[in-house]
């Protein structure tokens, strides 16, 4: 049970930082967007 509960929270940690890493690199992109126009 320890290994597989580790192993979700991994997993969940994984997907948060995925999820932040793509708003992040959306927004820096809108804003690249904006200063070009």
């Amino acid at each position: 049970m320890d290994a597989v509960s580790e192993n979700d929270v991994y997993g969940t940690f994984v997907f948060l930082f995925a999820t932040v890493f793509v708003v992040l690199s959306n927004v820096l992109l809108l804003n690249i967007l904006i200063a070009m126009f």
